[in-house]
């Protein structure tokens, strides 16, 4: 006759929980990660002044993700618009 041992069964769970997260943290390494950054930083990195990239959000030449009063771009995102408009310019 065996006897119930609810540690068991807790350490039988936990072990799958340690599997499920580690299985969830390999499929987030798997995905590129969306790198969010300032219109500063944007300009820096393209050699762009801020008003320029102002201009090219009012016109919609690149994606912009608006955040309470500020502006934040995702820079792959306007690499890819960007390199669709003047591929000589920004191409890859």
């Amino acid at each position: 006759m065996e006897v119930y041992n609810p540690f068991e069964a807790l350490h039988q769970e936990l072990r799958e929980i340690k599997e499920a997260i580690a299985r969830l943290d390999k499929e987030r390494a798997e995905v590129p990660q969306r790198e969010i950054i300032d219109r500063k930083e944007l300009g820096k990195r393209l050699n762009l002044s801020e008003a320029t990239l102002i201009r090219y959000g009012d016109k919609r030449l690149i994606p912009e993700i608006k955040v309470g009063g500020s502006v934040r771009y995702c820079y792959q995102d306007v690499l890819d618009a960007l390199q669709k408009q003047n591929p000589r310019k920004y191409g890859r």
